[in-house]
This record gives structure tokens, sequence and C-alpha cells, in this order.
């Protein structure tokens, strides 16, 4: 729905390290993306090839597109909140430099929290190697405690709503990703675990997004 007469603002967040051999069609992606009040945010981590030059490419001449250079490694977790912290909008989402998006990819989304506005995240199925992977352990579940057992304890392919759109104050309450004591591993499914406390976790049952596996993935 519109915010104040315009359409809401989306904000593709790319964290991307070492990922010249691979990210171009993430990027070209984004650019295909129908919904059309998108400010792209790539945030390019200190790397070893030419990430930054592709990505800084990209953005020339589009004016809603802006690349950040990191000055020091971050590592996953510090470069995801760096684009979190300056993304604004009124929609945030990952877009991970390994996996390109179907062009409604947004505007399905956007149009999944016009039906429910106060849900937390709206996410798609996935294509995946093997198929097209589902995380329906959450459909129809509209109390936050049983949302937050089901996430807890793994019930089916938890990852999937990572890459979905965040409401924005949702995200304001609950903040950046925070390592655990082991580690940065299951970081994701902390976050999640605390966005569901915001709201629903909504399910746009159609494969919006391919998951690529890479060897060094």
């Amino acid at each position: 729905a519109p915010v104040n007469g315009a359409l809401p603002r989306v904000v593709p967040s790319v964290p991307a390290y070492n990922a010249a051999a691979f990210i171009a069609p993430v990027l070209a992606s984004l650019a295909a993306q129908t919904y059309p009040n998108l400010r792209v945010l790539i945030s390019v981590d200190v790397c070893s090839d030419g990430t930054a030059e592709l990505c800084e490419t990209f953005a020339a001449g589009r004016p809603n597109v802006t690349v950040i250079r990191q000055t020091e490694r971050r590592g996953w977790i510090g470069n995801s909140n760096a684009l979190l912290e300056a993304a604004g909008g009124d929609f945030v989402f990952f877009a991970f430099h390994d996996d390109p998006l179907d062009p409604r990819y947004v505007e399905r989304l956007v149009a999944a929290f016009a039906r429910q506005p106060d849900a937390a995240v709206a996410f798609s199925d996935m294509y995946v190697p093997y198929g097209v992977a589902a995380y329906d352990a959450l459909d129809g579940v509209g109390d936050r405690f049983e949302r937050i057992r089901r996430l807890m304890f793994v019930y089916g392919k938890w990852w999937i709503p990572f890459r979905g759109l965040v409401r924005r104050d949702a995200l304001r309450r609950v903040g950046g990703l925070r390592p655990l004591p082991f580690g940065e591993e299951s970081a994701d499914r902390l976050w999640l675990l605390r966005l569901a406390r915001e709201g629903a976790l909504v399910r746009v049952p159609e494969p919006l997004i391919t998951k690529v596996l890479r060897p060094a993935g």
C-alpha cells in the first residue's frame, strides 16, 4: 500500500565478498525488478578480486545504486550489519551475492505486506538444485509464541525467510545480527527468532529466488 501517497521504498542490501566470478547475475536480477521504488545498497568487504570494481561499474549510471567499500575486513555479520545501518527505507532485504531473484520478487513480497501490514517478514519459496524448497512451518500460525517455538526447534527449512523483506520498524526494534558465543554460525536464525516476536513471517507460495550452491559457498 502507498505510504504518504508513494510506493514504499525497498532497499535490497547486498553483502559482497570475493564475488567477482558470480555476482553479475544477482546484480542483473536487481536491475530487472518490476517494482519501481528500489534503492540498491551494496557493501563490498575487503576483497582479493575485482568485486568492488564490478559493483561500481554496475552502479555507474544507476542513481538508485550505492556501493560502499569497507576499508577493513568486517566478516559476513559485520558487512551485513553495515548494510542494515545504512539502509533506511520502508522495507529491507538481503540480496546475497550468490542467489539471483525473479524479476517479480520485490513486487510480490510488497503485495504480501499490503495484505498483512502487521507482518514482520515476507518471503517466498526458492528454487534449489533438487527442485523447489518451501518453508511452510509457519503457514497459518498467528500466535507469536508458536512462531518462535517452531523456529527455535527447527521445523522445516528455517533459513529460507532470512532472504525475505523485513519491515523497517520491526528491524529498528530488533537491531542487527549478533554473533553467538561459539561464532557466527546460526546468527541468522537468532535474528529471525527476534523478528518473529515483532510479527508474522508471511510466505508467498511461489519460487522467486534461486539458491546457487557453490563448492566454497
